[in-house]
């Protein structure tokens, strides 16, 4: 995700509809933990819950990069979101087993709390209006 904020400084890309593409791609990157760290009993839950909070976030970094146009911002997010989901959890987070009703709850919790951001005017302004 990094990447693409500092490779797209044009700001192509940072519309809706594109940070919504970019979570869902930032989800599968996250696969290989789903399938054989976090849940592996529990595989097809724990890929639903990732592809959610991978899309939630990525709507959150976004607009923190494009409020603030600055690259730290979402890094420093991304970085306090891992530590803290590793304190909540206990310090660990494998092994994992998720039930439907957690990614469920999991679903309706991002869906308030991030995609409102969706609606910010940051999403909808074009390059030129920007400066």
């Amino acid at each position: 995700m990094a990447l693409l904020f500092a490779t797209d400084p044009a700001g192509a890309f940072w519309n809706a509809k594109g940070v919504l593409i970019l979570g869902v791609f930032w989800g599968l990157w996250h696969l290989p933990l789903n399938l054989f760290y976090y849940a592996p009993d529990t595989r097809l839950q724990s890929i639903a819950a990732q592809l959610i909070t991978c899309i939630a976030l990525s709507v959150f970094f976004a607009f923190a990069y494009m409020k603030t146009d600055n690259i730290w911002i979402p890094v420093i997010l991304h970085f306090m979101n891992n530590n803290i989901a590793g304190l909540i959890s206990g310090g660990t987070v494998s092994g994992a087993v998720i039930e439907w009703k957690a990614v469920l709850i999991h679903l309706i919790f991002y869906s308030i709390f991030f995609l409102p951001f969706l609606a910010s005017k940051v999403f909808r302004e074009s390059e030129t209006e920007k400066k």
